[in-house]
């Protein structure tokens, strides 16, 4: 007798081939048997007529580090049939972390992680993965090491190059983290540290990434003004170390910018003749981060400290001003690619502060009676830098455009706390309904292939991401004809409709729709079987 049965369903098994009318069956973590099973009996048995089964998707970008750790269990993913996070994302995360450094970057991190669990018992990447599964997952995480505590362990959060002797002890903890199961390499160009790092740093990590045969994720220097450049920059960077490159939410920053999103497209699939080149979106015209990326990137030198000091400094104020109206050098300014009008403020911490909730920034300056450059410097400096942000950027024509794109995988982004952006709640959903039903800009096919084996072969989840005997139960099952997103801007903390079952490692966490109060999930591991 199998432990699960799902009877009478659509299979769409990931592969991108056709969908047939075929039984899973569930024994333990694994699928046993597939094919027309007729009388066959199981423990629990679930009737999938009308709807699609396919294997859970993977948010191939996510930054739930914290908010797993703490409770009530968050249920935004699994809602939206998600069976496995990747987190360590844009370079910015909280693992390998040393002593020293702990306090500094828990307040970098707060406007983008936020500060649901603050008693970090980690150091390695490793030991953040244990003690994250120890504590419960209602689905799997994987980790990327990312680049800035790597360099903020070796420098601190020094504004200079790296010498060689640094950058080897760099390269010696990212060998360390991947030997622990990291599954690439993660850097946030637009992020201090990251944003510190030359390319002889950044060759070498990279060579590090080819040699464990893992990819570089990168949120690209500039997806404004300079996106073309930054594009040239980090395929140049993978080729020179033979590494596998994957570029985090692809995306043209402000109207000035939309018309580069065809040769941003040229330029990356004539390097993908030479070069493993893969992507990831969010199916939205808007994005969502730290509020503290608003800033030039030489205000937060030296950690959080030295940043809320140059934010209180009024002598310093008139060179913050002067950046935003001077073209950037190494720093995308968001203010100039997008206009304060679409920067909304999304998140703060202080109860004095949260009627900033839902304003631009260009209303709360109004409302506090300051110019915007002021009232951004000012909030985060009474926020202590924990505030993040949403930016509205693009166009449907260049997410659809984007989309289409064969190597292009499906991400939220999602951010918590305040009121955050909708992928957090609808992303996968979205894409199923919006731009599959409703629009026909991709196939249901290969929108799942998308969201589960294209993710599973890049970050090398070994027996996940398919539909095939011997695999991992991490199953989906949802009306096609239903499946919706229904978090708006406006209400962004709705769960979707359509999503009736999900199984982690052969177990239902969401049934008939509603969470079943288990944590099957577990820490994945780079080419390992967990």
């Amino acid at each position: 007798m199998y432990d699960l049965l799902i009877r009478n369903g659509t299979l769409v098994d990931g592969s991108g081939g056709p969908a047939v009318q075929l039984d899973v069956a569930v024994v333990g973590d694994s699928i046993v048997r597939i094919g027309k099973l007729g009388q066959e009996q199981a423990h629990e048995t679930i009737d999938a007529e009308h709807l699609v089964v396919a294997p859970g998707f993977v948010d191939v970008h996510s930054h739930s580090e914290l908010r797993l750790l703490a409770p009530p269990v968050p249920e935004e993913k699994i809602r939206q049939g998600i069976t496995t996070e990747i987190c360590g994302q844009d370079g910015i995360s909280v693992a390998p972390m040393t002593s020293e450094h702990e306090t500094t970057w828990k307040a970098m991190l707060s406007g983008l992680l936020g500060e649901y669990y603050s008693d970090w018992r980690w150091g390695s990447v490793l030991e953040y993965m244990r003690f994250l599964e120890g504590r419960g997952l209602p689905l799997n995480v994987s980790y990327l090491v990312p680049h800035g505590p790597l360099r903020t362990a070796v420098m601190g959060m020094q504004n200079r190059d790296a010498t060689v002797d640094e950058v080897s002890a760099m390269a010696e903890l990212m060998r360390e983290a991947m030997d622990e199961g990291s599954v690439g390499l993660s850097t946030g160009l637009v992020y201090p540290p990251c944003s510190y790092a030359d390319e002889q740093e950044l060759v070498l990590l990279c060579s590090i990434a080819a040699e464990k045969q893992r990819p570089l994720v990168v949120h690209m220097r500039d997806q404004g003004p300079r996106l073309i450049e930054s594009a040239y920059e980090c395929v140049d960077i993978c080729r020179k170390a033979g590494c596998a490159l994957h570029i985090s939410h692809v995306k043209a920053r402000g109207k000035q910018s939309w018309h580069k999103v065809s040769e941003l497209l040229e330029l990356l699939n004539t390097a993908s003749d030479s070069l493993e080149i893969t992507g990831d979106q969010y199916p939205y015209t808007a994005g969502c981060t730290t509020l503290t990326a608003a800033l030039p990137g030489w205000v937060l030198e030296g950690g959080a400290r030295e940043c809320l000091r140059r934010l209180e400094d009024t002598s310093l104020r008139k060179e913050i001003h002067r950046w935003y109206t001077s073209p950037p050098q190494q720093w995308e300014n968001r203010a100039a690619a997008v206009g304060w009008q679409n920067i909304v403020i999304s998140s703060v911490k202080t109860q004095k502060n949260k009627f900033a909730e839902s304003l631009s920034v260009e209303e709360y300056a109004k409302q506090v009676d300051k110019h915007p450059v002021d009232a951004v410097c000012d909030l985060l400096y009474e926020e202590q830098l924990a505030a993040t942000m949403i930016n509205f950027h693009g166009t449907e024509d260049t997410v659809k455009q984007i989309m289409c794109e064969p190597w292009i995988m499906i991400a939220s982004d999602g951010v918590y706390g305040g009121r955050p952006h909708p992928r957090l709640y609808g992303t996968f959903p979205r894409v199923l309904g919006k731009y599959v039903r409703e629009q026909e800009c991709i196939e249901l096919t290969e929108a799942i292939r998308k969201m589960t084996s294209a993710p599973c072969d890049t970050f090398g989840l070994k027996r996940r991401g398919l539909i095939r005997e011997g695999y991992y139960a991490d199953i989906v099952a949802f009306d096609p004809q239903l499946i919706t997103d229904k978090a708006t801007f406006s209400r962004p903390c709705a769960y979707p409709e359509g999503v009736l079952t999900v199984v982690v490692n052969g177990v239902p966490v969401i049934r008939d729709a509603e969470y079943t109060n288990t944590l099957p999930g577990r820490a994945l591991l780079w080419n390992q079987e967990c």
